[in-house]
């Protein structure tokens, strides 16, 4: 689960559009704080995430939480064991 709601990023010019279409009016090099949800898929915004198993809390880059959680939904820290128990659901 992720616990940032928002982060400070700096748009660069292979985002700008992503941000016009959510309605921002922005430019390249500007500073902007957006929520979590308006992140682009392969944003390299640190968040923190809380694992879903132990509450172990973790800081990672957004695009690698979402690749995390795209097996169940779920993301499982690599600490106490919780990463076992995912792999024990895969096979």
């Amino acid at each position: 689960m992720i616990i940032t709601k928002e982060v400070e990023i700096t748009v660069n010019s292979r985002v700008v559009s992503h941000f016009k279409e959510l309605g921002y009016n922005v430019k390249p090099n500007q500073k902007l704080t957006v929520p979590i949800e308006h992140l682009n898929k392969g944003s390299h915004s640190k968040v923190q995430i809380e694992c879903d198993i132990c509450g172990e809390i973790t800081e990672m880059e957004y695009r690698a939480y979402l690749k995390a959680i795209k097996f169940d939904g779920l993301y499982y820290c690599r600490q106490n064991k919780c990463f076992t128990e995912k792999v024990k659901k895969v096979h």
